[in-house]
């Protein structure tokens, strides 16, 4: 009977406990082309103006200010929208949605800006990057020829099949990757467009021997120049700084037919067969890129599809043959089979070119939904919204929600209540080694501590009797540096401050709280009871009656009671916190 017990506490557990210790990526896309869709809205018509330049930085502020309000954790900022810069480039003019003319110098860095402030907040900047994206047939860059250019009608894109093209693509990433503190590199769906198929367009780099030896179609070869630049960033991020994330956020619809999928040799394939039911354009076809080649050869950190359709029958532009849960699942079962996470992104804005009825706008319950279903059976490791404006319900566009409201108000109140961790790049399978964190002190608010690891990060938490697990539920905050602010956590006065080294990775280390001498040395406190353990069993002697309460490492309680005298526990291999009372205790089961 009390292993039954036992075993309905442990589940109990675990299901209260999963949405509060899961890791996801949140995130919003920050949309600066065609004139600034999401910032900046002020323009900068003199560079030494700098009441300009801080009114365009504030509008900065206040969107990573609403992110860290509603437990955003990343931002995806777009730098590069059709081959010009929001950073200090040295190959790509200055973008127009700084100052209205392309070119011209803002009189600052808005991705340095950017990357300051919102690791200030403990937030992680990806840059955005079109890779191939130009604004017109003209060359607005003394590096870029005009041979490089095509496209058909009003798309126009630098040729993926041109070697130069894709050096140059690679130079410009690179100079991104070498200068700035990012944390990460993201495409969006924008790679061939409206081409003939199974013919060449105007300039377009055609087949030979040399460049197409595997004797690929035209469609075929066009997708693998893709695969190549998408091959090169992912090997230039690995060599330079294997930190970063890398993904790609493509067309939500794959493909609405089977294909073989190969390595990069072409010597074994997999079939991958279309989702069920679905329907419409697909990336594969249209855009000439495919995904699943991307995961199947580890090009990728995760996968992001734009899956900008409602899962509710209710919302009324749901329609069943671009079904979201359908697609979210077929998505995660691809980037599943190859070891790799899905984190969905998800459309929260007014796409109606007119703006006259809502066209592929998700209702708030509809998003809410999704994220649902994002953590249904771990389907995905995150989400980002597109877009900021009607994220953050800037100069009240979404109509949902009153003034001063958005999703950045309304997730917080039940599904982004806790802060959470990014998702560990495991695959990559490095650790820096435990950090040695001393002197960890508050001053004026200030909390504070040394450490002799460098390009960290630092998770805060705030522990207590009732929650004294690191998780989602006590975690306060990440820093960049060796200090934080608690000014905003004044009222906290009965529990502890620990500080826990966070690499780059995303990997967690140990424990530190103040009253630390070193990192192994701990002021022991009085103790009235013995804590033993032999091999896989512990046993707990207690001079009177206790509570006992037994947490595995990821926060799951495996036992919780009272007991008069002592009590043996078997436990299987791990690390374990041991609550007694008002005390804490770690052990280790080898």
């Amino acid at each position: 009977m009390k292993k039954l017990l036992l075993i309905l506490l442990l589940i109990t557990s675990v299901l209260f406990l999963k949405a509060n210790e899961d890791r996801e990526l949140r995130s919003i896309w920050i949309a600066t082309a065609w004139g600034g869709i999401d910032w900046p809205t002020t323009k900068i018509t003199d560079n030494t103006d700098l009441t300009q330049i801080a009114s365009q930085q504030s509008e900065l502020i206040d969107i990573l200010n609403n992110a860290l309000l509603g437990n955003i954790n990343t931002v995806f900022f777009q730098v590069r929208g059709h081959a010009d810069a929001l950073y200090n480039s040295s190959y790509e003019p200055w973008s127009h949605c700084l100052t209205t003319t392309r070119g011209i110098n803002p009189g600052y860095d808005p991705l340095a800006f950017i990357i300051e402030e919102a690791h200030k907040r403990g937030i992680e900047v990806h840059a955005w990057i079109n890779p191939y994206r130009v604004s017109n047939y003209t060359p607005q860059s003394s590096y870029i020829q005009s041979s490089w250019i095509i496209g058909s009608g009003g798309s126009a894109f630098l040729d993926p099949g041109n070697p130069q093209v894709q050096q140059y693509t690679l130079n410009v990433i690179n100079e991104i990757i070498d200068n700035y503190d990012i944390d990460g590199i993201v495409f969006d769906d924008y790679f061939y467009k409206s081409m003939p198929d199974n013919s060449y367009a105007t300039n377009e780099t055609h087949q030979n021997s040399a460049n197409n030896p595997h004797g690929l179609s035209i469609n075929d070869w066009r997708r693998e120049n893709v695969n190549q630049l998408i091959k090169a960033v992912f090997n230039s991020i690995t060599t330079k700084k294997p930190y970063l994330r890398f993904g790609i956020s493509p067309f939500g619809i794959y493909s609405t037919s089977s294909h073989k999928v190969y390595d990069e040799n072409y010597t074994t394939y997999d079939v991958i067969y279309p989702a069920s039911g679905i329907v419409g354009q697909d990336a594969y076809s249209v855009l000439y890129c495919d995904a699943a080649a991307w995961l199947k050869r580890g090009y990728i950190d995760y996968i992001s599809p734009q899956l900008y359709w409602p899962s509710l029958s209710t919302t009324p532009t749901y329609n069943s043959r671009q079904d979201y849960e359908t697609l979210c699942t077929w998505w995660y079962n691809l980037a599943n089979k190859y070891n790799r996470p899905l984190i969905t992104s998800n459309d929260v804005a007014n796409n109606n070119s007119n703006g006259t009825t809502n066209k592929r706008f998700n209702t708030p319950e509809d998003i809410e939904n999704q994220i649902t279903i994002n953590r249904n059976s771990t389907k995905s490791e995150g989400a980002v919204f597109y877009n900021t404006t009607y994220y953050q319900n800037k100069s009240g566009v979404n109509t949902h929600f009153n003034n001063n409201e958005g999703y950045h108000t309304l997730l917080p109140e039940e599904l982004y209540k806790e802060k959470t961790l990014w998702p560990i790049i495991s695959w990559r399978g490095t650790t820096i080694g435990d950090p040695i964190i001393t002197n960890i002190r508050i001053i004026n608010y200030s909390l504070q501590w040394e450490s002799n690891a460098n390009n960290i990060r630092y998770a805060v938490y705030y522990t207590t009797t009732n929650n004294p697990i690191c998780n989602n539920l006590t975690l306060k905050g990440i820093s960049y540096t060796t200090e934080f602010n608690i000014s905003n956590y004044s009222e906290l006065t009965s529990g502890k401050w620990i500080i826990r080294g966070l690499d780059r990775y995303g990997n967690l280390y140990s424990e530190h709280e103040i009253g630390e001498t070193t990192n192994e040395e701990i002021i022991e406190k009085e103790k009235d009871y013995n804590l033993y353990t032999d091999n896989n069993k512990i046993t707990i002697e207690v001079n009177n009656q206790k509570q006992i309460t037994i947490f595995t490492i990821e926060g799951k309680i495996i036992y919780n009671n009272t007991i008069q005298s002592s009590i043996d526990i078997e436990l299987s291999r791990g690390i374990y916190i041991i609550v007694i009372e008002e005390n804490r205790e770690k052990i280790i089961i080898p």
